[in-house]
């Protein structure tokens, strides 16, 4: 990264993937867990809150003493990208981390995530529904046992207009072909939210 992007990015100011910092500490860990418990983002160390470079004194075992810090503290154990900026005599330290894949990232066994430009530190409830929706098995995601037959038909003709009229999806004239193009089936079974979703219900037969 160049001096020129690195100011763009820090003239954009803290957000939901950016926090910047005038050193590195405690709080650096947890955003960097928030991050990648969210949309990944950076953290840049050597810059004060009024945007302004200010540099941060390292060495090689200095970056070397954050990695292992973050690694020990973090589960399952974060790497941050590390990018080293010098700039007017000033050094820069840029941590990057992605979207973790399976979530929620744990700091000191507690979990966060980012909201705008600050950190939400998770409840209970937060943590497994986001461990549910990491892996795809959110209330609504659940297969279930009733059948494509079984709907009621007035309420799936209701559901496709409705989605029609939103214009946010091409959809075909086989409904259940669009059912599963929305994710609503899924592996040929109905999953909780089909029976769920605007009023749709189950016919007994």
């Amino acid at each position: 990264m160049n001096i020129t992007d690195l100011q763009n990015i820090i003239s954009q100011g803290e957000s939901e993937t950016l926090e910047v910092k005038t050193s590195f500490n405690k709080a650096v860990i947890e955003t960097l867990v928030a991050f990648s418990n969210t949309r990944g983002g950076k953290v840049i160390i050597g810059v004060n809150d009024k945007k302004e470079i200010v540099g941060v004194s390292v060495t090689n075992e200095t970056v070397q003493k954050w990695i292992n810090e973050i690694k020990q503290n973090t589960e399952p154990a974060v790497f941050p990208i590390i990018d080293i900026v010098n700039t007017e005599n000033k050094t820069i330290i840029i941590l990057t981390v992605n979207e973790f894949p399976i979530k929620p990232v744990a700091f000191k066994d507690r979990y966060f995530i980012r909201k705008h430009n600050s950190n939400h530190k998770l409840s209970v409830d937060e943590i497994s529904e986001l461990r549910f929706t990491s892996l795809n098995y959110s209330f609504d995601a659940f297969e279930v046992e009733s059948r494509f037959e079984q709907l009621d038909s007035n309420s799936l003709q209701y559901f496709i207009a409705k989605v029609k009229d939103s214009g946010r999806f091409k959809l075909t004239n086989n409904v259940e072909q669009d059912l599963i193009k929305l994710g609503l089936i899924k592996n040929n079974k109905l999953t909780r939210a089909t029976e769920l979703l605007n009023g749709l219900r189950i016919i007994l037969i």
